[in-house]
């Protein structure tokens, strides 16, 4: 299955998009500096306004600037994230988005923005200076210039989530942040909380309708599933390991990225729910896995979600297109089932980076009584106790680790598996 990952991102996805390089800047420097002053400058947006990095700097505590090309996948992917990003922090933070792409127009940066509903300003860099001075090596790239007016974080990526623009926000925002300090990374998400996991990761297709097909090659490790939908939506259920980061797990249908984390948390996995007859292929190639744009031999689940019988071979000859020329497929006598063998409450207490913690101690209640549970070296805390909806809280976690101290969660009546994240220190 990983062999046909990197052709299949690359076919949908331009992955990340390679820019060229040019806004006049007023510096003499070429090149910005993480840490140091980034040159004023002023462009026009779509709107005719103008906006200029001092202006913004004497009514807000940052600048975030994203750098874009209205033909870029990913760049497309991550508005609707900046865009609620921007509805949370555009009081403090200042947002622009700069297409600096020789292709694009200012009409065409305007049409994008109003597809999308973006609300920050978007301009076009007409000779891409600012691009060049700021090095942006493809799109999208996404830098903050902080209340200091230096170069504070520079991110050559896209954005996976609302959460982690807020994360790096938050940084550049609080009453804390009293000297330039720069941001290599996106911070880790530190907060205590719960979600379910099971033996391994993978995907379900509730709809009772549904069957499964497998598309075997040669040259491909586990056969591709397919599942065929005749009924509209498919209702998913995503499945993740403990050693799963959840903050890194994302789904794509080759149009739009989900965050697996954001979506309602139900039986045992994550929920969601999407029409498959819509598409004129008559099939939906799909992905679940850590981030998508990264190393190449991350674990990954393809499937295909197709919408009739009769659709089948067509998504044999997207595989075949994709370099497996002897494809072939088959009925499967049934789309996996959740796994429900569980027969204890299992806790995984983890850190931010998924290493387990020993020595924290959980504790589960019911009205009448309370029992504790310490976490052992692999991060497990046990309960078998009779079926109940347990209150579940965290006591105490090891030196060098902290929590959030209201935290709690419910088991409900049936057994099964979640992960807990605490904080190393």
């Amino acid at each position: 299955m990983k062999k046909i990952l990197a052709v299949l991102l690359a076919l949908l996805l331009p992955a990340l998009c390679l820019g060229s390089a040019f806004s006049e800047v007023e510096t003499a420097a070429e090149t910005a500096r993480p840490g140091e002053k980034y040159a004023d400058f002023t462009v026009t947006d779509t709107q005719g306004n103008t906006f200029s990095l001092s202006e913004a700097l004497k009514t807000h505590d940052a600048v975030l600037i994203n750098f874009f090309a209205t033909w870029c996948a990913p760049c497309k992917m991550e508005f609707p994230f900046l865009n609620e990003a921007y509805e949370l922090y555009g009081g403090r933070a200042a947002f622009l988005g700069l297409s600096s792409s020789q292709g694009d127009t200012m009409e065409a940066v305007e049409a994008l923005r109003a597809e999308y509903g973006v609300s920050f300003p978007m301009g076009w860099d007409d000779g891409a200076r600012l691009d060049a001075y700021t090095h942006v090596p493809n799109y999208p790239t996404t830098v903050v210039i902080d209340r200091f007016g230096n170069l504070a974080f520079h991110h050559a990526n896209l954005f996976h989530s609302t959460a982690e623009i807020a994360r790096v926000l938050e940084y550049f925002l609080g009453d804390g942040y009293t000297q330039t300090s720069v941001l290599d990374n996106i911070p880790a998400d530190t907060s205590t909380a719960a979600y379910p996991v099971s033996a391994s990761r993978k995907v379900t297709v509730e709809n009772t309708s549904a069957w499964a097909v497998e598309f075997s090659a040669s040259d491909i490790d586990s056969p591709v599933m397919g599942y065929v939908v005749t009924e509209d939506p498919a209702r998913l259920c995503f499945e993740v390991a403990a050693a799963d980061n959840i903050s890194d797990m994302m789904f794509t249908d080759g149009k739009v990225f989900i965050s697996v984390r954001d979506l309602p948390s139900e039986r045992g996995g994550f929920a969601y729910s999407m029409p498959v007859s819509g598409d004129e292929r008559g099939f939906i190639p799909c992905e679940l896995g850590d981030a998508l744009l990264g190393e190449d031999d991350r674990d990954m689940i393809d499937f295909f979600l197709i919408s009739s019988e009769e659709a089948i071979e067509a998504a044999a000859d997207y595989l075949r297109g994709l370099g497996h020329p002897d494809i072939s497929w088959q009925f499967a006598d049934a789309a996996p089932a959740l796994d429900t063998a569980a027969e204890r409450y299992i806790v995984h207490i983890l850190d931010q980076y998924g290493e387990p913690v020993a020595g924290a101690a959980v504790i589960f209640c019911t009205d009448a009584t309370c029992t504790p549970c310490i976490s052992d070296r692999n991060g497990i805390a046990a309960f078998d106790g009779a079926k109940d909806n347990y209150h579940v809280q965290l006591m105490k976690v090891p030196d060098g680790y902290s929590f959030d101290k209201d935290f709690d969660m419910y088991t409900g009546a049936d057994y099964g598996e979640w992960a807990v994240r605490v904080r190393k220190d």
